[in-house]
């Protein structure tokens, strides 16, 4: 059993000692971090961080844990969504899988910080003396590793264990949190890699303890749906989403970078690259989903769709729920009543109007208002084309084209990063549902 963590308990080890022997690092972050308010753009994104390290508590992962397995349960016991009865084993064993890993990565944690006793920042004298006081109850004594550091990573290590092709994308996640608890002052960086290590740990002890006990887990199977590119693109987007959502103020932060002051941004409206991307690309994206499949089946066109023949169907599916989508929902409904203004009107950018995150509907904005994009919300509408022809680069082209688009408005000054995101749930929502509606599929 020890062999298999050898190289965990070493790092750990190395880590435990290399505390007494030196902590500038530690010294250093803390104190850099502890002024960086000098700035308005260190002050947004400082406080993003204050927001963001509530995503390492525990208790939002135990709660989805056992709201998994209920689900499960349920799915189970019921004669409802019968597409997703079937996957009822994969649910149980992603909310068991996540239970047991917090739980034994908690109790590691805890007894760890128990034993060291390592002093907190804001305890820490940084007289040259480590700090220490072994088998201390004291909360202001238990640093040393980061429970919220682990709890996240180790959810994060689940996650990845399911959709292995997001795997980068949660660690990148992880680590934002964990680096939060450096930058608002609750941690050493030395306790946020205690952290990753215990997280490792607790991962590979669970794993072990399940692959024994529930060897018919889906733990050593592969399940289709957990690697469907639409999910994995929205699990990745949601994700984003939550993000902007603890902490809004990164859209600020992100604007601010674009921001030069005087109501100038990096990119003006009369700019070649500007014009080029809203005035030729934007009218030829329309014309290639909406004009060219039609003329598809009467000219030898059809390369253009590789090889797709389209149906008349397809073509008023296209049509009529492509402008609901893209002009009723997103540009009449959303937005003209959300009400959220534009990075280049907020107070905080040289304009007027206050700032509001995504999800807060606002009276300071009356018409054609941030949330969301709709540049970026016809780029993403090329999905509908896989939603037909089941050809995956269209999934590639709705990607590059909508963010490409939502990249443009954002260096403009014209949207916020979330704006953009929320375009692709949006757009990427709707066309899945009014299809599986229009083929009747009751599952």
């Amino acid at each position: 059993m020890i062999k298999k963590f050898k190289i965990e308990l070493f790092v750990l080890v190395v880590l435990f000692l290399s505390i007494f022997i030196s902590y500038n690092i530690d010294l250093g972050l803390y104190k850099y971090f502890s002024g960086f308010d000098n700035s308005l753009q260190q002050i947004y994104l400082k406080d993003f961080f204050v927001k963001i390290t509530v995503l390492g508590e525990s208790q939002w992962y135990f709660f989805l844990s056992i709201l998994l397995m209920i689900f499960a349960f349920i799915l189970d016991k019921g004669n409802f969504l019968i597409r997703l009865k079937k996957h009822k084993k994969v649910y149980f064993d992603i909310g068991l899988f996540l239970f047991v890993s917090l739980l034994v990565t908690g109790f590691l944690t805890q007894l760890l910080k128990h034993i060291v006793g390592r002093a907190r920042p804001n305890y820490s004298s940084f007289d040259g003396s480590v700090g220490f006081d072994f088998l201390n109850f004291n909360s202001s004594f238990h640093s040393f590793p980061s429970g919220h550091v682990s709890t996240i990573f180790v959810v994060a290590l689940v996650c990845a264990f399911f959709l292995s092709r997001l795997k980068y994308f949660f660690i990148l996640f992880a680590f934002i949190v964990g680096f939060s608890r450096i930058v608002v002052g609750a941690h050493f960086f030395t306790d946020v890699i205690g952290g990753i290590i215990i997280a490792y740990i607790g991962f590979k002890l669970s794993k072990i303890f399940l692959e024994k006990y529930f060897p018919v887990s889906s733990l050593t199977h592969k399940y289709v749906f957990i690697n469907n590119r639409i999910f994995l693109v929205l699990v990745f987007v949601v994700s984003g989403m939550i993000v902007f959502s603890v902490g809004p103020s990164l859209d600020i932060y992100l604007s601010s970078l674009f921001y030069f002051g005087d109501n100038q941004f990096l990119l003006q409206s009369y700019y070649d690259i500007t014009i080029f991307f809203r005035k030729i690309l934007l009218r030829a994206i329309i014309v290639y989903m909406l004009i060219l499949p039609f003329v598809s089946m009467f000219l030898p066109i059809k390369q253009l769709f590789f090889n797709y023949n389209f149906k008349p169907k397809d073509i008023f599916f296209i049509w009529v729920f492509g402008l609901i989508n893209i002009v009723l929902v997103v540009n009449l409904l959303l937005k003209s009543f959300w009400g959220r203004a534009r990075p280049g009107e907020i107070l905080q950018l040289g304009g007027k109007e206050d700032f509001t995150a995504w999800y807060e509907i606002s009276d300071a904005c009356s018409k054609n208002c941030s949330f969301v994009s709709g540049d970026a919300a016809v780029g993403f509408s090329v999905i509908v084309l896989y939603f037909l022809t089941n050809k995956v680069i269209f999934i590639w082209m709705s990607l590059v084209l909508g963010f490409s688009l939502g990249l443009i408005r954002i260096l403009e000054g014209g949207h916020f990063v979330s704006d953009v995101l929320g375009a692709l749930i949006v757009v990427y929502f709707l066309f899945y549902f009014q299809i599986k509606f229009l083929k009747n599929d009751k599952s």
